[in-house]
């Protein structure tokens, strides 16, 4: 049904028919402060960071992670240090809903969020959702879920209201239009409903779960 992967010759078994990067990736919460958050190594001495608490094996695992996703959750903690309480995010929001603290599923589509907007691209639209099959109930609550997701983005990019005067005009020109190439609700709703039934358990050696990875490819071989 749907998408699906089709050999074009017989495969004996153990062949490897697939090699890929996660497009998002995050750690499981038990895990977090033992493991990288980047590389998901184990390492006795971690860099954490007191703004977000995500911890890296080393500084060259924390710059990687920058250009993918730490440099928005550093933008996000910021602008919570910065909230008023008026602001459309509000302090009690941003404070216990920060998003390396949210739900697994809803951290991994939310890092996923980000790249697309660094990058231009929602290469999700293409994986299923099944959004026509859910209950009314359930598309309502990936609904919220997505203008919350919508509303944290916005502030740790800077282009709410309360944000603007630490922003140039240019750069809050092309932050605003970032933004808006990726602010449809329906769209973002859908992204968390495809994260949820398209994301992968990721093991270690020893195949203990450590992970959840949002894998574009491999989403195909995950349906029938």
């Amino acid at each position: 049904k749907g998408r699906c992967a089709v050999a074009s010759k017989d495969l004996p078994a153990g062949e490897v028919v697939l090699l890929e990067e996660p497009w998002a990736l995050v750690l499981f919460p038990e895990q977090q402060g033992s493991r990288c958050d980047y590389s998901l190594k184990c390492a006795e001495k971690l860099l954490r960071c007191p703004s977000t608490g995500l911890c890296f094996a080393g500084k060259e695992y924390q710059k990687a992670a920058a250009d993918l996703y730490y440099k928005a959750e550093l933008d996000v903690a910021a602008a919570k240090r910065k909230a008023p309480a008026t602001s459309l995010v509000k302090q009690s929001e941003m404070s216990s809903g920060a998003p390396w603290s949210w739900a697994s599923y809803l951290r991994l589509a939310f890092r996923a969020l980000q790249r697309g907007v660094r990058s231009g691209t929602q290469p999700w639209l293409s994986l299923q959702s099944h959004w026509e099959d859910l209950p009314s109930s359930k598309q309502e609550s990936f609904q919220a879920s997505a203008a919350r997701c919508l509303d944290v983005l916005a502030a740790g990019m800077g282009i709410l209201a309360e944000n603007a005067e630490d922003v140039g005009d240019g750069a809050m020109t092309e932050a605003k239009q970032a933004f808006q190439a990726v602010a449809n609700l329906s769209d973002v709703a859908r992204l968390l409903a495809a994260t949820e039934v398209n994301s992968m358990t990721v093991t270690d050696e020893e195949e203990r779960e450590i992970a959840l990875g949002l894998y574009l490819e491999g989403a195909i071989f995950n349906h029938e």
